[in-house]
């Protein structure tokens, strides 16, 4: 399963390589929910990779894996070009976006959580994470 999945993950990320640099939270939402909804297609599946993706101390270094470090690599890329917040690096800023959208698809299954969309819930977090950040000065 893991490789099959793997495999799955890395054709969209092919897709995703294709697409320019989003230039702002909308834009890097909707570019990432192919990727998402495959990715919570089913339960069964999203089990597997999170299972797969590192979190779980897994030894094996798999497919899934890989692809979370090569996700990585293209979320860097793109927050290293645009106009999100620029005080922290943007591969800390990729691994930010990586751990909301693993919360993000775990509310998905969640019955409690029913209420915002996948895509809205993404929206909140990304708005949070990726806003450049204004001095607030106390008078």
């Amino acid at each position: 399963m893991d490789r099959l999945i793997g495999e799955r993950i890395d054709a969209c990320l092919d897709d995703l390589e294709k697409c320019k640099a989003p230039a702002n939270v909308e834009e890097l939402v909707a570019a990432l929910m192919p990727l998402l909804e495959f990715m919570t297609c089913e339960r069964y599946v999203f089990d597997v990779i999170l299972y797969y993706s590192g979190a779980a101390a897994v030894k094996k270094i798999g497919q899934i894996s890989m692809t979370f470090e090569r996700h990585g690599r293209l979320l860097s890329a793109w927050l290293g070009e645009e106009s999100f917040r620029d005080d922290v690096s943007a591969p800390l800023l990729a691994e930010g976006i990586q751990a909301f959208s693993v919360q993000a698809m775990a509310l998905k299954f969640c019955a409690l959580h029913q209420d915002e969309s996948m895509e809205n819930r993404l929206i909140s977090y990304f708005r949070a994470w990726l806003t450049p950040v204004t001095a607030v000065r106390c008078p």
